[in-house]
């Protein structure tokens, strides 16, 4: 079925770090609600899933985002997406609680819905291509596929809740409640049982090319194993939980959560044997994926009740490499300015100017040819974000008045 796409307005709020010098970028709404699982087809193109509408999507790298309709019948609780085209979505209706499998081979244009009957709600998922995957209901039973979602078998049932799947090197690996890891060597038709010494529900895992396992969970946890889960190092980041992990590179690492009102975020550069935290806005984050090594998008939570909730999300740019990008003076002229300034090398924007602390001071609608007017800006000096549909720039803006 094709579904009409409409854009969401986000308010805007931008904070310096004081860490690694991060400049986070943070957008919520109270049109959308609970934000999770987020998946990028490349640079520019991404989804994610809102349990209530169905999902979000970009085409510039998560700077703006348009929201569509999978059905309002249906509580959508997980995503997963496969390049260049394909993701799935599994849910549960709201009357009958029965579950419900969705697909689209058109990065969220249109959405089929799965014939199959399931009994219970599917809450997580995992494929390995176009074709193969599995589901896992509120009961813990596993059912898969090797038709797209089609037609579905049961396999397996697990002792306890998985909260999410991993893959690598042709071992499927599943985290859950209470410590729990598991590995499969035969597409999940049977799972041997991994000892970890905690007793944390994890929440993340992330596997690295060199082999690598990360885990993260409840309680601040954090957990490394270099031999395949024989040994595990494990760290704790403080009490607040932790649900997800992310490697842009075997060194480059991020791990995100939260409480209502209070995030947390983590990040290594070398290779998980140190963490330095990150100041990041304040809210719950569910799910963060690497779009480069320096950018960063993460969503989630800002506040839920039974009227409303609203949908959070942050976008990261390591300031050292903006400040790298900002020794140049090729895109604003003149710079240093007074009273305008012309942009050069771009067509129509979206400008952000912020001060040195991270406030938004000015915001304006750029067309190609014309000038910005920042005659009301105090001397100083200030960053300009440039947003376009293809990229988004920021370059370092010298005010004298």
């Amino acid at each position: 079925m094709k579904i009409g796409i409409y854009f969401i307005l986000f308010l805007s709020i931008t904070f310096i770090s004081k860490s690694q010098d991060f400049v986070w970028t943070s957008d919520f709404s109270k049109n959308i609600g609970k934000l999770d699982d987020i998946f990028f087809y490349n640079s520019n193109e991404g989804l994610m899933v809102e349990e209530k509408l169905g999902f979000a999507l970009t085409g510039n790298g998560g700077v703006e985002w348009g929201s569509g309709m999978i059905s309002k019948s249906y509580k959508h609780n997980a995503l997963f997406l496969i390049k260049p085209i394909y993701a799935f979505v599994v849910s549960a209706n709201n009357e009958t609680k029965k579950g419900a499998f969705f697909s689209t081979s058109s990065k969220g244009l249109s959405w089929i819905k799965s014939d199959h009957e399931f009994e219970n709600p599917l809450m997580q998922l995992f494929f390995f291509d176009a074709d193969n995957g599995i589901v896992l209901d509120d009961k813990n039973n596993l059912y898969i596929t090797s038709d797209r979602g089609q037609t579905f078998s049961s396999i397996y049932s697990f002792p306890v809740r998985i909260n999410e799947f991993g893959f690598f090197a042709d071992k499927l690996w599943a985290v859950g409640d209470n410590g729990s890891i598991f590995f499969s060597i035969d597409n999940a038709t049977s799972w041997v049982s991994v000892t970890i010494q905690s007793e944390e529900n994890i929440n993340s895992i992330e596997i690295l090319e060199n082999g690598d396992v990360f885990l993260c969970g409840d309680n601040g946890f954090v957990a490394k194993s270099s031999n395949e889960g024989e040994t595990w190092e494990i760290i704790k980041k403080g009490k607040v939980d932790l649900n997800s992990i992310d490697f842009f590179d075997e060194d480059h690492g991020i791990v995100i959560g939260g409480e209502e009102n209070v995030g947390v975020c983590y990040m290594t550069e070398d290779g998980g044997d140190s963490w330095i935290s990150e100041s990041v806005p304040d809210a719950e984050y569910l799910d963060v994926e690497y779009l480069s090594k320096d950018i960063v998008v993460g969503v989630g939570l800002y506040h839920e009740s039974v009227d409303f909730s609203y949908g959070y999300i942050i976008y990261g740019e390591k300031a050292t490499s903006i400040q790298e990008i900002d020794n140049s003076n090729t895109i604003l002229y003149p710079n240093p300015a007074s009273d305008r300034v012309t942009i050069c090398g771009y067509g129509d924007a979206r400008i952000e100017v912020l001060n040195n602390v991270g406030q938004v001071v000015l915001l304006a609608d750029y067309v190609f040819g014309e000038y910005l007017d920042i005659s009301d800006l105090n001397t100083g000096v200030y960053y300009c974000r440039i947003i376009t549909k293809n990229r988004v720039e920021i370059k370092l803006l010298n005010v004298l008045n």
